[in-house]
């Protein structure tokens, strides 16, 4: 039996040097804060992402980084670096307040376009699917109501694989049965251990490449924004530069939704805190 490449397994140490070139790059680049508790996760991802790519070396990835009009590589590593875990109904607090609270409080208002939703920073699709599925549920009993859903991340990888709508089936575990069986279709045969989101919750959401640094072109004001678990990557000033940004695409008597570790209470923000992170546009 053949020797495996010594070249397929090799391990790469990011030096001093190497680990702040990235630093200053990722956060020129996506905002994200590369602190020393990430250089580990850094070596480990960028590692295996020049393994994959046959580029040999730290200093060999930073010259095509530097030649490389095309931005190939740059997304590259925004990819390996912006890679989140998520999964269906991850605080599950928020998608009850906005059935049972916000899309209400929005119908009183007399309002007959579709209700909008941002999930900012989707990553693999999860959380604007639970998005959908909630919206979903109300619309089983509110005849007329109807939704569209923006969802957008950094990483091109994700968004690939959200737009596919296809999880292990695992990931579906703790749904309730008839939400799975309303929801999601099973695989048979090789692809038993599959299942693929139905049409009726992947059609309302359309997904896009956006960086949260940059302004958001073509859309009009949203009912509510998902923010969670996005802003961990990123320092105070990022943060609140991102979290005011992000109001004017509110419309005024809509929320911000974070995630239950972000609290916006170390930055200046012109938000009314509703509860522990919910926040409303008070214009």
């Amino acid at each position: 039996m053949a020797e495996p490449s010594s070249k397929k397994f090799k391990h790469y140490e990011i030096s001093e040097e190497e680990f702040r070139y990235l630093q200053r790059l990722v956060y020129k680049e996506a905002g994200i804060n590369l602190t020393e508790a990430k250089r580990c996760l850094v070596q480990t991802r960028i590692g295996k992402l020049m393994r994959k790519a046959g580029i040999d070396g730290f200093r060999n990835l930073f010259e095509k980084l530097e030649h490389d009009s095309s931005g190939r590589y740059l997304e590259l590593v925004l990819n390996a670096i912006s890679t989140n875990h998520t999964f269906f109904f991850r605080e599950d607090t928020h998608f009850k307040f906005l059935e049972q609270t916000i899309v209400p409080e929005w119908e009183k208002d007399g309002n007959r376009r579709p209700f909008l939703v941002w999930s900012a920073g989707c990553s693999s699709g999860e959380e604007p699917y639970t998005i959908s599925i909630t919206l979903s549920e109300y619309k089983r009993l509110n005849r007329g109501f109807d939704f569209k859903i923006f969802a957008s991340d950094l990483s091109t990888n994700v968004l690939q694989k959200a737009d596919a709508g296809i999880y292990p089936v695992e990931e579906i575990e703790p749904v309730k049965p008839e939400i799975q069986k309303r929801y999601f279709k099973r695989g048979k045969g090789q692809f038993k251990h599959l299942v693929k989101v139905k049409p009726m919750i992947k059609d309302p959401v359309s997904f896009k490449k956006h960086n949260l640094l940059l302004p958001l072109q073509g859309h009009q004001q949203f009912d509510v924004v998902f923010l969670r678990n996005v802003m961990i990557y990123f320092d105070r000033n990022t943060k609140q530069n991102i979290v005011r940004s992000v109001y004017k695409y509110i419309r005024p008597g809509g929320y911000l939704i974070t995630g239950h570790s972000e609290s916006l209470g170390n930055i200046d923000h012109p938000y009314k805190t509703v509860q522990p992170t919910i926040y409303k546009r008070i214009d």
